[in-house]
């Protein structure tokens, strides 16, 4: 999960999410984030290792694209090098469930 530095949720239009910029925002370190997932009405959820989940969202400026649930996720690293979805949804998945179990 460490490797994820951008999330691209594709509606019939997309958004980007900076994860270091999010980090930042909201003082924690990227390095601690097991999951992030894409929800409905842009909402994007990041959960650290401690536990604590923060959320934030785009603010659509007024086009009729529908926002309630995106399409497609993707995932980026620093460089915007792809990232398999799959491999990187696998990981957070057991990050959570490992959390959980504590």
């Amino acid at each position: 999960m460490n490797k994820v530095r951008y999330v691209e949720a594709r509606y019939e239009t997309r958004i980007r999410y900076d994860l270091d910029d999010i980090a930042e925002r909201y003082g924690f370190n990227v390095d601690d984030i097991i999951s992030v997932d894409v929800g409905k009405w842009t909402g994007l959820e990041v959960r650290l290792k401690d536990g604590n989940c923060f959320y934030s969202s785009y603010t659509p400026n007024g086009d009729e694209t529908d926002w309630k649930w995106a399409t497609k996720e993707s995932f980026y690293g620093r460089d915007y090098e792809d990232l398999d979805t799959d491999d990187i949804k696998d990981e957070m998945k057991e990050a959570v469930e490992k959390m959980e179990d504590y």
